[in-house]
């Protein structure tokens, strides 16, 4: 099945950078080949909900949780196959070298599957780019007389977060098993008058 998301889609949504993407020794790590080919061929937006770690932008990401597996060493999770891409809301993201998933750490509290692929992961961040005029105004200002009104001209159209909710569910439903998940918090943000 080809790439839902792709380079040149990526770059549609976030046109203000290039993605970040991996080489080297770093994709080597990455032994789940549709995710090793993800990274290096598409990449993660630069400038997005998530926080891109300096480390990964720089092609040295942190590989490993043990920390995480100290504290919670009732999990079954293989920490030690987990690369750190960043944060979103405080929340640190990391994706499985070995099966591709992507997993969510809040703070300290146990972690849990985020995504069931880093696809899928980037389509999220795609989708909350596409419906950010609907949530965020400042993003939209511009001093530009022109560029306001292309951007007044497109509309505001209410209920981005329950728009963003069908979308998510329906391309990859394990995003909401956790109640209090990083897209939980994300969307309940975007709710925000």
């Amino acid at each position: 099945m080809p790439n839902r998301i792709d380079r040149t889609r990526l770059e549609s949504v976030f046109p203000s950078g290039d993605p970040v993407v991996l080489d080297g020794a770093a994709l080597d790590a990455v032994l789940h080949l549709p995710t090793r080919q993800f990274l290096h061929e598409v990449g993660l937006p630069a400038d997005s909900w998530l926080r891109v770690d300096p480390d990964y932008k720089q092609g040295e990401p942190q590989i490993g949780f043990s920390g995480t597996a100290a504290r919670h060493p009732e999990l079954t999770f293989d920490f030690a196959s987990w690369m750190y891409f960043g944060e979103i809301v405080h929340d640190s993201i990391a994706v499985d070298v070995v099966t591709g998933k992507v997993y969510s750490e809040p703070g300290g509290d146990p972690p849990y599957l985020l995504n069931s692929s880093v696809e899928e992961f980037v389509n999220f961040l795609c989708l909350l780019e596409i419906e950010r005029p609907n949530y965020d105004w400042e993003a939209f200002d511009s001093e530009d007389e022109e560029e306001q009104a292309a951007i007044e001209e497109a509309g505001y159209h209410p209920g981005a977060d329950k728009r963003l909710r069908v979308q998510m569910t329906a391309a990859d439903p394990v995003a909401f098993e956790t109640p209090d998940s990083t897209w939980n918090t994300v969307l309940e943000t975007v709710a925000m008058p």
